[in-house]
């Protein structure tokens, strides 16, 4: 008997009830004219003209977030620290490991969003950028505060723009429910965002936790994609790994996952 072939789809009509239902939230509980409400609370008192801030408060969402290997729910989130640029992420030029002019940050993101999927297209094929509409990418903080425009922050988060902020994550993953959340920096525990987050594997550089208070997650804490200070990628290969093994994430041969997350956009 041959292998069995693996079936995938997306269910747009959920990813766009997911979108809806953020947008309901971020209206209505917590910006006022594309301003949050607890902008001035999170400053102390600094003064406006005093420092230049970037302000991006939504969850960049994929068409194709809810997406299906068979009858595996694969709905995957990213999670940095804090805006840089107020660009939004599918307007950004296709980050492929073969363009490395490509924001570092994105290039990483991209490249570990193949692994989870086992999507690798080949350097001669037509690259079909249709993969990075199937995750979300988020930010722990909405704000960051800097001394001048295009600097990386330098003015440290407080403890009231943490406790303000996450009451906004949670909310949003209540609303996407993903089943594999990736925290791209050492700074942020997993249990910030779940509090009841269960150590389920350990390496040096890169922890798989599981959460099922609102729903179930298995969140990968590895580094910032742009951290060149310790071996972080082959642990957080090895977290990609453990999930496969536990069927978390799809596996299956490469070409055929390639061949058939390409077909579904042609």
């Amino acid at each position: 008997m041959g292998e069995q072939k693996v079936e995938i789809a997306c269910d747009i009509n959920k990813t766009k009830e997911r979108k809806a239902n953020l947008e309901k939230l971020y209206r209505e509980n917590w910006y006022k004219n594309n301003t949050c409400k607890y902008f001035d609370e999170c400053r102390q008192g600094k003064a406006l003209q005093d420092f230049w801030t970037c302000f991006d408060y939504s969850a960049r969402v994929g068409d194709n977030y809810d997406l299906y290997f068979d009858d595996l729910p694969v709905r995957i989130l990213f999670l940095g620290k804090e805006p840089k640029a107020q660009e939004p992420l599918h307007k950004l030029d296709v980050p492929t490991r073969w363009w490395p002019s490509i924001n570092r940050h994105y290039l990483v993101t991209f490249n570990t969003l193949k692994d989870m999927l086992s999507y690798y297209p080949t350097k001669e094929s037509s690259i079909n950028d249709a993969v990075l509409t199937m995750f979300t990418l988020s930010n722990l903080y909405s704000c960051s505060f800097r001394n001048y425009d295009g600097q990386f922050s330098n003015i440290p988060n407080t403890t009231q723009q943490l406790s303000n902020c996450l009451l906004l994550r949670k909310q949003e993953l209540r609303i996407l429910e993903p089943t594999v959340v990736i925290i791209q920096n050492d700074n942020i525990k997993a249990s910030y965002l779940f509090d009841d987050a269960v150590l389920k594997f350990e390496r040096k550089y890169g922890n798989v936790y599981y959460s099922a208070k609102d729903f179930p997650c298995y969140i990968i804490k590895t580094s910032h994609p742009c951290c060149r200070t310790h071996p972080w990628k082959a642990d957080l290969n090895a977290c990609i790994n453990h999930l496969k093994k536990i069927k978390v994430l799809p596996t299956g041969d490469y070409c055929e996952i390639t061949d058939k997350l390409n077909a579904l956009f042609e």
